[in-house]
């Protein structure tokens, strides 16, 4: 039969009243164990240097030097319920390397038909893996309110079926976790872009049917741009859904995942609680069994900290301190930086919007919502315009560009036919001429015969017009000579004709007729 193990406060006490002058016999009655016990540590006593005539050192050192000469060594106790895990035993290890917490490694046990008590396996993991489960730093508990905080992060989560694109492909966890009740929202995604960012936390607050007070997250760029301990800068889309949903961002230390220990955890949870043995069809099966398992097995069973149910808590306590939804749905903008190019314009989904020349060159933010795309320099609005509804569109003001530019956007045809029509009928028949041809020369030809009215007056560019349609030459030349010579000042101009000796062949006829010589 295998001796008593006695417990580290009776060793204590042995000592204690032996230091008292008590004998073996005496102890052995007090305490109720064997008086060999009491002789073996008794031996190990004088063993350490202590002795009855010197006052006793505080527990901790005895304990200290008991250990130290092998006194305080732990012996298994062989039971069947130890045997019974012992056949996990690789497993177990296996698992804890991977940071599976002892609730999740219990199930794993029990799907493998092996029924054992959660106390029993933490006494049998204490036991072999001291040295896994003992690295553990110093932590401090923080109190939170109800309705005051939640944390999220992402989480790798392995690979996944893709039913869209037909293929598996890498995909995260996302985790919104109330701090107070510990009431998780969990949602598997393929992308981590600022979309995705922005629509996994519109759906945690419909799923909560709230908003906290303040959510604490990482520095990652769909939610900070600039990571800094003190003046971090927020992404400016989910700087708009904070205002929008009237939480308070507050972004973790870079490289400090204690800041958030409730979503750290959270993350371990799902990863050993949902995919760790499992599998699913894609990554929507996943999702659904996601939040069935958020409401009906994580929510409905105690917690290790608060021992109470977490949809339990969130129902009673936190769900009525929550800010309420608003009314209408989040309209998720997309921010984007980009540089003004030399021809006034931006670039933006295929589409060109004009910018103020006076910042070609320059890095502006470009805010585009459902309907509008606005444009910012500096924290300033510079420029607002409709979203393009195809690729390719020019979105262009011409108030953007210089003003000599502008003189010379302004002449479209159109316009130009106008200026024409009201100089005179002749001018605008031969500009309507000109025009016929819509090429960009003739364009800057127009501009130019029209410029003539500056010098010369509405009433010689008439003539001259008149001038140069009668004698079909619509060169910009020949109608500035014109003005030049005054010609346009003669009123009846002379048709030319060849002389009557030249209407014909020099030649006779007979010339032309081939002869054999």
């Amino acid at each position: 039969m295998a001796r008593r193990v006695i417990a580290v406060n009776e060793i204590l006490e042995v000592i204690y009243q032996w230091h008292k002058g008590q004998n073996n016999s005496q102890i052995a009655y007090s305490l109720g164990i064997n008086r060999k016990t009491v002789k073996r540590y008794l031996h190990m006593v004088r063993e350490i240097g202590l002795s009855r005539e010197k006052p006793l050192p505080d527990d901790h050192e005895i304990l200290k030097r008991l250990r130290e000469k092998g006194g305080l060594k732990r012996r298994e106790n062989k039971a069947p319920v130890r045997e019974r895990i012992a056949i996990f035993h690789e497993e177990i290890e296996k698992f804890l390397k991977q940071r599976v917490n002892f609730k999740q490694i219990l199930r794993l046990i029990e799907e493998r038909g092996i029924k054992v008590s959660y106390t029993s396996l933490k006494r049998y993991i204490h036991y072999h893996f001291e040295d896994i489960v003992s690295k553990k730093a110093l932590t401090v508990h923080l109190e939170k309110k109800p309705g005051e905080e939640a944390q999220v992060d992402f989480g790798y989560a392995g690979m996944m079926f893709d039913s869209e694109k037909e293929r598996m492909r890498k995909v995260w966890v996302f985790v919104m976790t109330l701090s107070y009740s510990r009431y998780p929202f969990v949602r598997f995604v393929h992308r981590m872009d600022i979309d995705t960012w922005i629509d996994c936390h519109i759906r945690a607050f419909e799923f909560f049917s709230g908003v906290p007070k303040k959510i604490v997250l990482d520095n990652l760029k769909s939610g900070i741009v600039k990571a800094d301990i003190y003046d971090p800068t927020l992404n400016p889309t989910y700087a708009e859904l904070e205002r929008y949903y009237g939480f308070i961002a507050d972004p973790a230390r870079a490289g400090c995942p204690k800041d958030k220990p409730r979503v750290e955890r959270m993350i371990r949870t799902v990863k050993g609680q949902i995919i760790l043995g499992r599998s699913f069809r894609d990554i929507e099966e996943a999702n659904r069994y996601a939040l069935s398992w958020s409401r009906y097995k994580y929510g409905l069973e105690p917690h290790g900290t608060t021992k109470r149910p977490p949809y339990e808590v969130f129902e009673k306590e936190e769900k009525p301190l929550l800010r309420p939804l608003p009314l209408e749905p989040f309209e998720t903008p997309i921010w984007r930086q980009c540089t003004v190019h030399p021809d006034c314009h931006i670039v933006f989904n295929g589409s060109y919007y004009s910018v103020p020349y006076r910042f070609t060159s320059k890095r502006v933010w470009i805010r585009a919502g459902r309907r509008l795309l606005r444009v910012y320099f500096e924290n300033e609005l510079i420029k607002v315009h409709p979203l393009a509804k195809r690729k390719g569109s020019w979105q262009t003001d011409q108030r953007d560009y210089p003003e000599k530019a502008r003189a010379y956007l302004s002449f479209t045809p159109n316009k130009l036919r106008q200026v024409a029509k009201e100089v005179g009928e002749n001018t605008f028949k031969l500009i309507d001429t000109i025009l016929k041809e819509d090429t960009m020369r003739n364009l800057r030809k127009c501009q130019g015969i029209l410029r003539l009215k500056q010098k010369y007056g509405t009433e010689r560019l008439e003539a001259a017009a008149k001038r140069a349609l009668f004698y079909e030459n619509f060169n910009y030349r020949t109608i500035k000579g014109i003005l030049e010579k005054g010609l346009d000042k003669e009123e009846n101009p002379t048709p030319f004709y060849p002389p009557s000796d030249c209407r014909g062949f020099l030649r006779k006829a007979n010339y032309y007729v081939h002869t054999e010589g």
